[in-house]
């Protein structure tokens, strides 16, 4: 017994220890992202998953249905937008055969309008020269009456002509309004062609809607905890279980601070758990720090947990006095002067030190600006970690 005790004060002179230590790992919140019944939890509590491996499945009949009435639509737009497609190349053929064949029309109708007007130009020549003829009774009464006639005969005829020729450009003008048909088919196709883009976007969404709720483990795991059971309904958003990477646990040891420059990392660790009694665990020293952004006083060399690879980690107990709602600013003026005196005076400022107190006074509006940036930063965490609220 001798023997034992002096070993055990050699270790205690020479070894850290502390028994203000805890095992943590990175747990991990598996929450619904759908709305819907459970119909099967293949991973129990304490059971280990592979990564990609199913750990919840929600009800998915519904989405299903809803993906093939959206694809359902698709199809029925595309047919649509085919036949549309089909009978624009039909309207166009047709388009461009009557406006050439109607073109031609007015063309030829314009040559023999210019033919009969040469014509009625000739035959009213021929009648001013019968007339003078006729005046110096070279010709008779009849070939006078013939000329008169051919003439006649020309302008009904150019009359004629006109009127075939306005026809034929309103046959053409018809045809060319066509092209507009075929305006307003492609008008029609590009709307359904944004119909379908629109439905697919939609069907898209709801296949992953689909996705989301066959719920697969983010990591190799082991179930932590589970909150609903296979029948429950669950809303989107609405925490399922719990599970950490067994590869990756470590434990957490709160080292006083006057025995921190002891530690070096790398340092061979013996760890004792009260769950495994009689069974020692080994480990190494894999990071040393304060849980502040600033380092300790009195261990200057010693980094912070933010300096060695824990970015953002500021995590202290901290203590204020506060005084009663609506006290006058005389009365907190006063008492944060004399605190200040106090906490200043050698003897507190010596206690202090040796317990490893730092001090940071403030005045009331400092500490007014510091309880609030706690308040949000704390309530941050809890909302990113899901943390219930009571």
């Amino acid at each position: 017994a001798f023997a034992y005790g002096g070993r055990e004060i050699y270790l205690r002179w020479t070894h850290v220890y502390e028994y203000d230590a805890r095992v943590s790992a990175d747990i991990v919140t598996v929450s619904s992202r759908a709305d819907g019944w459970i119909v099967e939890m293949p991973a129990l509590e304490g059971a280990r998953v592979k990564g990609g491996e199913t750990v919840v499945r929600i009800d998915d009949r519904i989405a299903k249905l809803r993906v093939d009435a959206l694809k359902a639509q698709i199809e029925g737009i595309r047919s649509e937008r085919t036949r549309l497609k089909a009978e624009r190349a039909f309207s166009r053929e047709q388009v461009e055969t009557a406006i050439k064949t109607r073109t031609s029309g007015v063309a030829v109708r314009e040559k023999a309008r210019e033919a009969l007007q040469s014509d009625l130009d000739f035959a009213r020549a021929e009648l001013e020269r019968a007339r003078k003829l006729f005046a110096t009774k070279v010709i008779n009464e009849r070939q006078m009456q013939t000329a008169q006639a051919a003439v006649v005969k020309l302008e009904v005829q150019i009359l004629q002509m006109e009127a075939e020729h306005q026809q034929a450009e309103g046959s053409l003008d018809e045809a060319k309004a066509g092209e507009e048909r075929l305006k307003v088919i492609d008008a029609q196709i590009e709307a359904l062609t944004h119909q379908v883009a629109n439905l697919a976007a939609q069907m898209h969404q709801q296949q992953v809607d689909v996705e989301d709720r066959t719920i697969r483990s983010p990591i190799p795991a082991v179930i932590d905890s589970t909150f609903v059971l296979p029948g429950e309904y669950v809303a989107a958003g609405q925490r399922i279980l719990l599970l950490h990477n067994p590869a990756e646990v470590w434990v957490e040891a709160n080292i006083k601070e006057t025995e921190v420059g002891r530690l070096k990392l790398g340092q061979k660790v013996l760890v004792s758990v009260d769950a495994y009694s009689g069974e020692r665990f080994v480990g190494k020293v894999a990071r040393i720090g304060s849980a502040t952004t600033a380092r300790f006083a009195l261990l200057p060399n010693v980094p912070t947990l933010d300096e060695s690879g824990l970015p953002g980690y500021d995590v202290i107990s901290w203590n204020g006095i506060a005084a009663p709602a609506k006290t006058p600013r005389a009365i907190v003026d006063r008492l944060n002067k004399e605190l200040h005196a106090a906490a200043n005076s050698p003897p507190v400022k010596q206690r202090f030190a040796e317990l490893g107190i730092e001090q940071n006074l403030k005045t009331p509006e400092e500490m007014r600006a510091f309880v609030t940036s706690e308040i949000a930063k704390w309530n941050a965490l809890i909302d990113k970690a899901r943390i219930p609220r009571l």
